[in-house]
């Protein structure tokens, strides 16, 4: 039973990858916008928005009206910024993408607290970017995405999954992914929920994520490495699910679970994370997972 202060776990995606963003940034704006038209735009945020101007918390909103925001870090001198959120932001934040300019951009609606700062336990949306340095040795970057039920209703329309999963598959063609999932869980962007549930730190995940997979999701990428591990794509047939190419020739594919993101059976997870068990990182067997979420992972 999930706790009374817990809100509900967000529908979330994630795609790793071992390419520069640095040197990629078109496609990774490219892959923003796709993902601010498509996944924010048809959430119709109905009440008062609060836009940052990057001042104290009297002047972000009233609590619990909505704040929008795009957070910044360089690439080049590490400085940041939270800037308001409007078209002309957007443009200096695509081409800033573009440019190779940007290390870290968020891109974020969320609900003010009580004292008028954004609260991500109170639910919102966000698109990001991150990425991984030389001082994350050897670590992928990631692009990421999350909408809270707040916003998407109670029950996750077959719109808005198939937006999400669309979203999904053009990070992992356009960035040649190493992995990624979509999932609704308590997630990212730093540890996974099957990470969380065994204690693997989220950096290890990300060094490793050509070789093991971070989970098994409703929506789980798999590259050549993964493939390979278990025996080649017909080895991933199952009945409970399909597998399909993000890239011509299979060397990305991706296993979509039959059904909605908030409504998988435990017996499909269970049967999913057995197929894909030989490029799943094992349990410590020392490691016992004592936090309050609820995750949506398989004992057993």
């Amino acid at each position: 039973m999930m706790s009374s202060w817990l809100p509900p776990p967000p529908l979330y995606l994630e795609v790793d990858t071992f390419v520069d963003l640095g040197a990629r940034g078109d496609a990774v704006a490219d892959w923003v916008r796709f993902a601010h038209d498509t996944l924010f735009a048809p959430l119709h945020v109905e009440e008062p928005v609060a836009r940052s101007n990057g001042a104290g918390a009297s002047e972000w909103g009233p609590p619990r009206a909505w704040w929008s925001g795009i957070t910044t870090e360089s690439l080049r001198d590490g400085s940041t910024a939270v800037l308001p959120y409007g078209p002309s932001t957007l443009a200096d934040a695509d081409a800033r993408l573009r440019g190779g300019d940007l290390r870290r951009l968020t891109i974020a609606v969320k609900v003010l607290d009580e004292q008028g700062y954004p609260a991500n336990h109170l639910g919102g949306f966000h698109v990001g970017v991150d990425f991984a340095g030389a001082e994350f040795d050897g670590a992928a970057s990631a692009v990421h995405a999350a909408a809270s039920s707040k916003l998407l209703g109670e029950r996750i329309s077959s719109t808005a999954a198939a937006a999400w999963t669309a979203a999904a598959v053009e990070a992992a063609r356009i960035l040649d992914a190493a992995t990624g999932y979509v999932t609704v869980d308590y997630a990212g962007p730093s540890e996974s929920p099957y990470e969380l549930r065994i204690g693997r730190y989220w950096l290890d995940g990300r060094r490793e994520a050509d070789r093991l997979l971070r989970g098994y999701f409703w929506r789980t990428f798999l590259s050549a490495g993964h493939i390979a591990r278990l025996g080649g794509a017909d080895a991933l047939r199952g009945d409970r699910w399909t597998v399909e190419e993000v890239v011509p020739g299979g060397s990305i594919l991706f296993v979509r679970l039959d059904g909605a993101p908030d409504d998988v059976p435990d017996e499909t997870l269970r049967a999913l994370r057995d197929m894909l068990e030989p490029v799943l990182p094992p349990p410590d067997p020392s490691y016992e997972y004592d936090g309050p979420l609820p995750l949506r992972t398989i004992e057993g």
